[in-house]
């Protein structure tokens, strides 16, 4: 599968990609720091849609600052960003659940980061509350 083009569609260029997974339908979503989104390409490589963008609002990443993507239980993914290493959620179709609070690097508290494998371990409080300080994921025991 190809991703994305040189020259042509504007729609399918991609640039300053940070990361990308790849949902068990066989979609793959491509974060592009850029344009603070997540690009959704179809199993030939035909981009579908668009989640996040640039904001601060739910569900949308400060400019720039879209570092990470993971697969989540679920066939969901969580998007890594700065500043504050924010966590947002979004479902398989893209809706947004939730942002917490990742390990807390800048609070001054040293931790694994990025954390290994499918929801890297991490402890997601049940209902953070989107934006709530104090709400923090933590590894496991």
């Amino acid at each position: 599968m190809t991703i994305g083009v040189a020259v042509g569609d504007e729609a399918q260029m991609l640039y300053r990609v940070q990361d990308a997974v790849m949902l068990s339908d066989g979609r793959v979503v491509v974060a592009e720091t850029s344009s603070s989104e997540l690009k959704v390409f179809d199993s030939t490589g035909t981009r579908v849609g668009t989640w996040g963008g640039r904001g601060e609002g739910p569900g949308e990443f400060p400019e720039y600052m879209l570092q990470r993507i993971e697969p989540w239980p679920g066939d969901s993914i969580v998007a890594w960003y700065a500043p504050g290493w924010r966590v947002s959620a979004f479902d398989s179709e893209g809706n947004f659940d939730r942002t917490f609070l990742g390990p807390g690097i800048n609070q001054g508290i040293v931790a694994d980061w990025p954390p290994e494998g499918p929801a890297g371990g991490w402890h997601i409080p049940d209902n953070p509350g989107i934006g709530e300080r104090g709400q923090r994921a933590h590894r496991d025991p």
